[in-house]
């Protein structure tokens, strides 16, 4: 028998489109993250499990970005993956070694990510810039200002980083000086559920 089709039955096809949320995670793998290893990847792998918790409860689409660095290369783990197939970090692939060309990377990042909106560009570090060849900080500025102009917001997790010359190159809201590992990603976790409201809430106006 077949059955009769009832009037909602097309709801699903004409449902809004979910929102989308970029999350672009820069994370230090240089050699003064050694010591933070462990640490790393168990906060790293909770912060995953959050958004995948966050991602269903309030119905948005939360991609995910994760791309590692040092001064012996950029590794781009996930490129606008679903954060819900992202899978856990563990020792194998995250190794701490080398120096920290962070200006560089940074700014090559930002760049490669276009004109996206809706985004969450996140950097997580424990050290100095000390490798960085083509990027100066006058760029980085000026590149940070042009996308907060299209309503990306950027949080800049130093650890245990007090001094830190180069937190300069942003504005009292981005920077965050974290007392350790677990406290820069809750900050990260604090930030994204803000923007979700935020654009849960334009949702519900519009």
């Amino acid at each position: 028998m077949v059955k009769n089709f009832e009037p909602g039955a097309r709801q699903s096809s004409n449902r809004k489109q979910k929102k989308k949320v970029h999350v672009y995670f820069l994370l230090d793998e240089s050699g003064s993250m050694k010591a933070r290893q462990a640490e790393t990847i168990a906060c790293f792998n909770e912060f995953i499990q959050r958004q995948q918790r966050l991602q269903q409860e309030k119905n948005v689409k939360i991609q995910f970005s994760l791309t590692t660095f040092n001064s012996d290369g950029v590794r781009h783990r996930y490129v606008d993956k679903n954060v819900r197939k992202v899978v856990p970090l563990n020792e194998a692939a995250y190794q701490p070694h080398a120096l920290t060309p962070l200006c560089d990377v940074v700014h090559d990042s930002i760049r490669a990510l276009g004109k996206r909106k809706n985004v969450l560009f996140v950097i997580l570090t424990d050290g100095l810039e000390n490798a960085s060849g083509h990027a100066r900080l006058a760029q980085l500025r000026s590149l940070i200002r042009e996308k907060e102009r299209l309503g990306w917001t950027f949080q800049y997790l130093g650890v245990d980083v007090y001094e830190f010359s180069d937190a300069r190159t942003t504005k009292a809201k981005q920077l965050y000086l974290a007392r350790n590992i677990h406290a820069a990603f809750s900050r990260a976790y604090f930030k994204l559920r803000k923007i979700i409201a935020a654009y849960t809430a334009d949702s519900s106006a519009a």
